[in-house]
């Protein structure tokens, strides 16, 4: 992979619903030449699809992400992803998976079915949501929000006519109510990435805990493409691209360096699988609620 795929896939992370001129424009090339190029991508399995995840807390659920790392020998992703409560999984570093749940409860410790399936115990959970979030994000996310959110399941660069279509709403309150979800952290949408077959650069992504919200400004790397930093707890999301595994691994050893930083984990990305399923199956059961009967009770859990 050469640096313009990767600034287009960047560009992805950034603005998943940018229109192929737009990525373009920003890129200083035809919007022909990149759908040309994320065709490619495609193609050779580089770009396998995109992540879509409703944030856990409109759903009423607790995010937790279980690292497993060693695995060995590494079990399919379908089995994984048969295990109740999980909605995602992502192949990191050679021998790492990292599984994304949304459960009921706020523990921390992982499913007993999830150690059985992989044969390991993951660390500790981390990344996990506020319980004080989860009121203000159901109470914010409406039918047709939900609507637009399953149409975007199968595939969130169709045409807003097809959203629409999908969604039955017009395309104008498609990219409306599709945007300020995304804006305000109620849904989740990245391509998902494997690089560890392509010559050239390596994407990795990563989690940087910090003492300090303000200490985000001292991260820097030549291949860092996009931060997003996060207040409560204070952290930094991170992605970017390097030339192989083991300036990957520089680069966190320079993280874990920093004032202000308190850990850092860095993973090459290795592809990874969604449970649209599952989240389908969410997304119409808050659909039916919304459509009967129903009482302030509900929002809490």
């Amino acid at each position: 992979m050469d640096e313009l795929d990767f600034r287009i896939i960047a560009e992805l992370v950034r603005a998943p619903f940018a229109s192929h001129a737009t990525i373009g424009r920003a890129l200083r090339l035809t919007g022909t030449a990149v759908k040309s190029r994320l065709d490619e991508m495609e193609d050779r399995s580089v770009i396998s699809g995109y992540l879509v995840v409703p944030s856990a807390a409109s759903l009423r659920r607790v995010q937790k992400l279980y690292p497993f790392h060693a695995v060995e020998p590494e079990p399919r992703l379908d089995d994984i992803l048969e295990v109740d409560n999980v909605v995602a999984v992502a192949r990191a570093d050679p021998g790492t998976l990292i599984v994304d749940t949304f459960t009921k409860d706020g523990g921390v410790d992982p499913p007993p079915e999830l150690v059985k399936v992989i044969h390991g115990t993951p660390e500790r959970a981390t990344l996990t949501d506020a319980p004080q979030e989860t009121h203000v994000a159901v109470s914010t996310v409406s039918p047709l929000d939900w609507r637009v959110v399953e149409a975007l399941l199968d595939g969130p660069r169709a045409s807003l006519r097809e959203l629409a279509t999908k969604a039955r709403l017009t395309p104008t309150t498609v990219r409306r109510r599709r945007d300020s979800l995304l804006e305000r952290g109620l849904l989740r949408v990245s391509p998902i990435v494997d690089t560890r077959r392509e010559p050239g650069l390596l994407v990795y992504s990563g989690y940087v805990w910090l003492s300090d919200p303000a200490a985000a400004k001292g991260i820097r790397s030549p291949g860092l493409a996009s931060i997003w930093v996060h207040h409560e707890p204070p952290a930094a999301s991170i992605f970017g691209a390097c030339p192989n595994f083991a300036a990957v691994e520089q680069f966190q050893r320079e993280l874990r360096s920093l004032p202000g930083v308190v850990r850092a984990e860095l993973t090459a990305a290795r592809g990874g699988i969604v449970a649209r399923d599952r989240l389908r199956g969410w997304i119409r059961d808050e659909l039916a609620w919304w459509s009967g009967p129903r009482d302030g009770a509900r929002l809490g859990g």
